[in-house]
């Protein structure tokens, strides 16, 4: 099999601070929430407004 794509280092920063001991419960579960909205939102347009549209 083909080795796995190199990861996005922020996604490294996030499974760090998930394993991590000193890291508490609360921050982990806010980690998790954040993520799996993230995941499961739908996919935005790719014509969509533009970030300066947004506020018109």
């Amino acid at each position: 099999a083909p080795p796995p794509p190199p990861m996005d280092p922020d996604v490294e920063a996030l499974l760090r601070r998930l394993v991590d001991p000193d890291v508490s419960d609360a921050e982990k579960f806010h980690i998790r929430e954040t993520i799996r909205y993230l995941a499961y939102r739908p996919t935005l347009p790719a014509g969509g407004r533009k970030r300066s549209d947004a506020a018109s």
